[in-house]
C-alpha cells in the first residue's frame, strides 16, 4: 500500500513542471520474474488528471484560459530489466535493486469541466468544432500509448519490499484535455450545433472570450500528443518463490517469483 500522484504534461500544462497540478492515482501492479534480471509486469490504474492554463508560465496560454479534469483508466503491460543491485553482506540489513521498464498502455479517458456550476462531458460538445463540419468527427475516448518507468526496491526480508516508482506516459492522442490542434470554431455555429448546451460549448471553446484571428489553432501542432508523469511509493509482497539464493545471512529472490504491488495515491 502506498501513496503518490500523477501530473499532466500535455497541451494544458506549464513548461515549468512544478507549477502543474498533482492529482489522485490508484494503482495495482502484478509482476512475474523470468530471471533475476528480467520480469514482465501488468499495471492497472484508475485516477484523474487535471490542469488549468492559469498555472502556465506562458502568457499566451494564461490568456486562453482552458481548464479540465479527465477520468483515466489504464492497463499497461511492460517488460522490466534490472540495472543495479547492491551486494548483500553480513552487515547489510537492506537489499536494494533497480529496474528500468518499457511497455504499452491502453487508456480510457473522459475530459470534463465546469460551467455555471454544472460539470459537462467535453467530447459531446465538440468544443474544437468537430460537429460543425460534416467532414470532421469527434475524437475517441480510448487511445494507446508508451510507458517508460524506473523502480527502486528495498527488500526488508524475503517477502516484503518498499518500492519507489517513477513513470513517464506518452499517449497517442491530443485530447486527454479536450484541447487539440483544431481551429477555433465560429461561436454562432457552435452554439447551434451544441444545443441545448450551446452556451457551455461556446464557453469551453474559448473560456476567456479572447479575440481570435482567423485560422488560429487552440493548441500548437508541434506537440500533437499528450503525456503525463506518475510517481508512487509501493509496498510489494512476493508470493511464489522459486528458487532462493542465499548470500551470508541475507535471503533474496533470484527468479520465478510473482509480485503484487498496490498503491492508493493522494494528491500532493
Amino acid at each position: 500500500i502506498g501513496s503518490g500522484g500523477s501530473m499532466f504534461t500535455g497541451s494544458v500544462s506549464s513548461p515549468s513542471i512544478f507549477t502543474n497540478e498533482v492529482t489522485v492515482n490508484n494503482t495495482l501492479i502484478g509482476a512475474y520474474h523470468f530471471t533475476d534480471a528480467l520480469s514482465a509486469a501488468i499495471t492497472i490504474s484508475k485516477f484523474s488528471l487535471g490542469n488549468i492554463d492559469y498555472n502556465s508560465t506562458i502568457l499566451e496560454e494564461v490568456a486562453r484560459g482552458f481548464h479540465f479534469t479527465t477520468d483515466m483508466l489504464t492497463i499497461s503491460p511492460s517488460i522490466q530489466f534490472k540495472f543495479r543491485e547492491s551486494t548483500p553482506g553480513s552487515s547489510r540489513k537492506l537489499f536494494l535493486n533497480g529496474f528500468f521498464g518499457i511497455g504499452g498502455e491502453y487508456i480510457k479517458f473522459n475530459p470534463t469541466s465546469s460551467y455555471d456550476g454544472v460539470i459537462y462531458d467535453l467530447q459531446p460538445l465538440g468544443t474544437g468544432g468537430q460537429f460543425i463540419d460534416s467532414a470532421n468527427s469527434p475524437y475517441l475516448l480510448t487511445t494507446t500509448g508508451l510507458v517508460f518507468s524506473g523502480r527502486i526496491n528495498m527488500y526488508f526480508n524475503k517477502k516484503y519490499a518498499l518500492s519507489f516508482l517513477l513513470s513517464y506516459h506518452r499517449t497517442f492522442t491530443d485530447y486527454l484535455d479536450d484541447v487539440g490542434a483544431d481551429f477555433y470554431p465560429d461561436p454562432d455555429k457552435l452554439f447551434q450545433k451544441a444545443a441545448p448546451n450551446g452556451a457551455a460549448a461556446v464557453f469551453f471553446s474559448n473560456p476567456t472570450s479572447a479575440y481570435i484571428t482567423p485560422g488560429r489553432l487552440r493548441s500548437s501542432p508541434s506537440n500533437p500528443t499528450d503525456s503525463y508523469i506518475s510517481f508512487n511509493i509501493l509496498l510489494t509482497k512476493l508470493w511464489f518463490i522459486k528458487p532462493l539464493l542465499i548470500f551470508s545471512n541475507f535471503i533474496f529472490l533470484s527468479s520465478d517469483c510473482f509480485t503484487i504491488s498496490t498503491s492508493g495515491n493522494s494528491g500532493i
